[in-house]
């Protein structure tokens, strides 16, 4: 019923365009030389366009009037191609690998050429329309498998037949039925992932689906593409290394995770109750450069025109100046990529000499404590940027990344340079403190015997104040000889009656008669209390020296023991 009521609408609209006089044509903004310029093909509309991957200046144009082929990037063009008669309109073309073998999808169902466009031929398995059945019956949508060109797939509008996702894997030769999982509807787009060729995307009556087994089977993908709870109509979708885009009626969308969530990009146009007359219907992408998109409005009702981005979709402004009317194609010359076509409702225009592309260059510290510069910066292609990685006093970088990318590695005298930039760069830096590296602790040995107030500090003789002693299974000692024998320091709180031990990063405070001492600010308790006898403070020796990192060994028979730092 949707798609009945549009088509209405879309009759309704077609004839009011008819008008003697009122028929919306392209035009440029006037006193202005446009950039986009319109090619000597008089065919009617133009519906697909084919830059041939290995000829340059080749260029193919299905038109309502057949097949049209340029030797000279559109400044001639003759009628190209047995098979293919005049009659027929062709909605869509494409090449696999050289060139040499095309593929055509026309209102009398898909066509392909071994000769790179000479002759054609029709396979099997599809049911080419006959007498006014044809304008109703169409392969308006084709996508070659990259890995292997013998595979394509095809799909039929099927407006006044069931739509059909179809696939050959003999180069068109014969065809059958992919379409598991799909209501047999309206087929208008597809799209294979040039990194994985099993992965095939097809817009199903407004909807995007996805066969992760080479068309086996089909479901519909998850993410919404929703701007003020209304839910964007899918009007075609591409594919490039690292994204699947879809044109849709609220402007371009671009996923990661292959349709599972969706970003929306800004620039584009959203018509609310207009937007069976609003639609991005055509994708391209720069085939040296993923980041460098063009998009085409349908624009029935609108301006229409051709946008582009260089962020990867983020952002979008107008192309070449105003191109008004319906976008239906567009194609990037793989030999000179600033060269860029367009198919219209009147016509093929070619737009020369597209502007040399600038990235946007963006640097931040978030956590703060250090600056990169600069913050901002524009880069036109294969320029070089230099970015300084200024840290706040007291800190320094821990972390480098670049499109979320870890780079701390080739950071070179705190700068990181960009060389050769062919797409934005997102760089963020975190500054860390600057850790306080001590130097190591001296190593010695400390020999002490049980009764005797002598002690041996590394093979030399020395004397305690007091000799070490036992008390509840604990060997106490006043422990100042000790610590100063290990180059720390004791300290003594006659009110808090509190001994405080130091020895690098180690403090530990002993309180006497207490059975809590405290190590490094922890409370930890002690299984026997310091004390003072014959005025001298004695400490549990082997708490002590195990707290502040020393070992400590027991000699029963000579009733010795050993500290070792």
């Amino acid at each position: 019923m949707k798609r009945l009521v549009a088509v209405l609408i879309v009759v309704a609209a077609i004839c009011w365009l008819t008008v003697p006089g009122l028929l919306l044509l392209p035009a440029p903004t006037s006193g202005a030389t446009p950039a986009w310029q319109k090619t000597s093909l008089d065919a009617g509309q133009v519906r697909a366009i084919l830059v041939h991957p290995t000829n340059p200046g080749t260029v193919f144009a299905g038109t309502d009037r057949g097949l049209f082929r340029s030797t000279d990037r559109g400044g001639t063009w003759e009628q190209y191609g047995t098979g293919i008669k005049a009659t027929l309109k062709v909605f869509v073309l494409a090449a696999a690998g050289d060139g040499s073998r095309l593929y055509a999808g026309t209102s009398g169902g898909a066509f392909q050429s071994t000769d790179g466009g000479a002759t054609w031929s029709q396979g099997s398995g599809m049911l080419p329309g006959t007498g006014i059945i044809r304008y109703y019956y169409a392969i308006t949508t084709l996508a070659v498998d990259p890995a292997n060109p013998q595979t394509v797939y095809a799909g039929d509008t099927g407006m006044m037949t069931e739509g059909r996702v179809l696939k050959s894997t003999d180069g068109g030769a014969t065809w059958t039925t992919a379409a598991s999982g799909i209501s047999s509807d309206h087929v208008t787009a597809l799209a294979i992932d040039p990194g994985r060729p099993a992965t095939v995307y097809a817009v199903v009556e407004d909807s995007l689906y996805v066969s992760g087994d080479a068309g086996a089977s089909w479901t519909k993908t998850t993410g919404k593409m929703q701007v003020n709870s209304s839910e964007a109509d899918v009007m075609t979708v591409m594919v490039t290394s690292d994204a699947v885009y879809a044109g849709t009626t609220a402007g371009v969308w671009k996923s990661r995770d292959g349709g599972a969530t969706w970003s929306q990009g800004t620039g584009l146009s959203t018509l609310g109750v207009l937007k069976y007359f609003f639609g991005i219907a055509a994708l391209a992408v720069d085939p040296d450069k993923s980041s460098v998109l063009y998009a085409g409005d349908s624009g029935l009702m609108t301006s229409g025109g051709v946008y582009s981005s260089t962020d990867s979709g983020a952002s979008w402004t107008q192309a070449g100046g105003t191109l008004t009317g319906d976008i239906s194609a567009l194609a990037v010359d793989p030999s000179n990529p600033r060269m860029v076509y367009a198919a219209t409702a009147v016509g093929l225009y070619r737009l020369e000499n597209v502007p040399v592309v600038r990235f946007r260059i963006t640097a931040s510290a978030p956590q703060g404590r250090g600056t990169v510069l600069p913050t901002l910066k524009e880069a036109a292609e294969g320029e070089s940027v230099t970015l300084n990685l200024l840290p706040d006093a007291g800190y320094h970088l821990t972390l480098l990344t670049d499109n979320g990318m870890t780079v701390t590695g080739l950071v070179r005298d705190n700068t990181y340079v960009l060389t050769g930039i062919t797409a934005g760069h997102a760089i963020v830096a975190v500054f860390e403190p600057i850790p306080i590296v001590l130097p190591p602790l001296p190593s010695h040995t400390l020999v002490l015997t049980i009764g005797s107030s002598a002690m041996s500090v590394d093979g030399t003789r020395a004397t305690l104040d007091s000799p070490p002693i036992i008390r509840e299974g604990r060997t106490l000692l006043p422990i100042r000889a000790v610590i100063e024998a290990l180059e720390g320091s004791v300290g003594w709180d006659a009110v808090a009656r509190k001994a405080t031990v130091t020895l690098g990063t180690h403090t530990i405070e002993i309180w006497i008669g207490s059975n809590q001492a405290r190590v490094n600010g922890a409370d930890v308790p002690l299984d026997v209390a310091a004390m003072i006898v014959n005025s001298r403070t004695l400490l549990p020796l082997r708490f002590v020296a195990e707290n502040l990192g020393c070992i400590v060994t027991w000699d029963p028979v000579g009733r010795t023991v050993t500290i070792k730092l």
